[in-house]
């Protein structure tokens, strides 16, 4: 029983941190190339001077990873060697929250200070999807 209890507070408690977490997303490269005497050494991979609130990767091509910024949504298709600003049709918003749809990985949801938008193909154009919500900052989506 008491393994039990334990198991929904680490779960809580998990949900309880990464719902509060807000600070920008480092990426660590733990690969033999780039660890120096045994310790592990924090790299960027583009999107320097940038503050990245959300990241999502594709289910379906782990390589490509977009990243929710200050202005807008960046798509990488090298695992985050270079990056480009990704599609038209997204406000100049902070994007708080990402999501793909995992059974159309084309698909991606972004929540930002003006609501939620959708793309339909990887991310190259973007509409509203706010329905009836207003410009509203939209801070969490899921699929």
């Amino acid at each position: 029983m008491a393994a039990f209890r334990t198991g929904i507070l680490l779960r809580s408690l998990i949900l309880i941190l990464l719902s509060l977490s807000f600070a920008p997303l480092l990426f660590v490269d733990f690969s033999a190339n780039r660890a120096n005497a045994g310790i592990n050494l924090w790299v960027s991979n583009g999107l320097e001077g940038k503050v990245i609130y959300a990241i999502a990767i594709d289910p379906s091509r782990p390589p490509t990873l977009y990243a929710g910024l200050r202005d807008g949504v960046s798509k990488s298709l090298d695992g985050g060697l270079s990056w480009q600003s990704s599609g038209s049709g997204l406000p100049q918003a902070t994007v708080w929250a990402l999501a793909i749809d995992y059974s159309n990985p084309g698909t991606l949801y972004a929540g930002t200070d003006e609501g939620i938008f959708k793309s339909t193909n990887g991310g190259s154009s973007w509409v509203g999807a706010s329905n009836g919500l207003g410009a509203i900052r939209v801070m969490g989506v899921c699929t």
